[in-house]
């Protein structure tokens, strides 16, 4: 955990550089002030809270073991929620004001020859470049998620796939959050699209377990049991709770008793 005294340095640096470092140029001391001000003034409170909240959630739900589990405890929200909104507001409302704030859509100085260099054409194609605002937009998608808001976080993951569209890693990161929106709402044929199509065009090796457990959420709720065996197995290694990798292993042994499987 940071100290104190750290935060304290930060805030005196932040306060020093505020003054010349609006969101309407592009240099790389913008870019610095802006990421280290999303990351330490606003994003740190916001994922302090997700995490907290995803806890609850977790310890909270009270299992059934008389039947199969589920894989994950927001499958236990209620899918006809007569208001957006949950104990992930605080979350969501960080991320939008990082996002608010601390933007940076101007176009950097283009250095010349750029158009014979594929990676300047990239960088200069994008659309964001505060680095850090990606984990911004993600914690709120998610956060939206686990407040059992599905529909309108598929919207906001199907925004940040087109929103940062050269950057291979987070559009496949957004699109597997987005198939997992769709498995919760019981739209598996627009679930099982997604993941077929992310397969087929190629996973960067980082999204690779993210990707079995998506796969293997919308093959539970397919009753594909013995199909969602090697992607529950690959799942269990992503990073995670103790808790959910518990919840996990438990339902994979359902899922081998159910098989007959040892």
């Amino acid at each position: 955990m940071v100290s104190k005294y750290i935060y304290y340095i930060i805030a005196f640096v932040l306060a020093g550089l505020a003054a010349g470092c609006g969101t309407s140029k592009n240099t790389k001391a913008h870019r610095a002030y802006h990421a280290l001000n999303s990351r330490y003034n606003i994003y740190y409170n916001g994922k302090t809270s997700f995490d907290e909240s995803l806890v609850a959630m977790e310890k909270g739900y009270k299992e059934s073991y008389t039947e199969m589990i589920l894989m994950h405890a927001v499958s236990a929200l209620p899918k006809d929620k007569p208001n957006t909104g949950g104990p992930f507001d605080r979350a969501i409302e960080k991320g939008n004001k990082a996002i608010k704030l601390h933007s940076i859509q101007t176009k950097p100085t283009r250095k010349p020859g750029w158009r014979n260099n594929p990676k300047l054409v990239a960088y200069y194609e994008q659309e964001e470049y505060n680095p850090f605002l990606k984990r911004c937009w993600m914690m709120v998608g998610e956060g939206q998620f686990y407040n059992g808001d599905f529909l309108q976080a598929s919207s906001t993951f199907s925004y940040i796939a087109r929103h940062y569209a050269t950057d291979a890693q987070m559009v496949a990161a957004a699109r597997i959050w987005q198939a997992r929106c769709y498995a919760e709402l019981d739209w598996l044929y627009e679930a099982e699209d997604i993941l077929r199509k992310l397969d087929n065009q190629g996973l960067p090796p980082s999204e690779r377990t993210h990707y079995d457990a998506a796969y293997a959420a919308y093959l539970l709720k397919n009753q594909q049991f013995e199909e969602a065996i090697p992607y529950l197995e690959s799942a269990i290694k992503a990073k995670g709770s103790k808790l959910q990798r518990t919840r996990m292993k438990y339902l994979l042994g359902q899922l081998y008793a159910e098989q007959g499987l040892d």
